[in-house]
């Protein structure tokens, strides 16, 4: 009805799994103490959704006060960039 040509995944479920890679690197969900995305593509299910593929990559962009760091998330899927302007603020131990 939404006139798309196959099933796409949840925009929060996208944001879920490309912060994931932040929490892994950290290893504490508890430090990321802000997050926010802009949704800028759907993420498109294959015919088989378990071999859909999200390849999401962070880079540390910036040194913030207090032992706080930016990391700067890029999320794509079949080409397509499907997250924008995604970052996170992490607290460092």
């Amino acid at each position: 009805m939404a006139g798309c040509p196959t099933v796409i995944a949840h925009g929060m479920f996208t944001m879920a799994e490309a912060i994931r890679v932040v929490t892994d690197w950290v290893g504490d969900p508890a430090a990321v103490v802000d997050y926010g995305v802009r949704f800028t593509n759907p993420v498109r299910l294959t015919k088989e959704p378990t071999s859909t593929l999200i390849e999401v990559r962070g880079r540390v962009a910036a040194k913030l006060e207090n032992r706080r760091v930016r990391v700067d998330v890029t999320a794509t899927s079949a080409g397509d960039h499907v997250l924008g302007r995604s970052q996170a603020v992490v607290q460092l131990a």
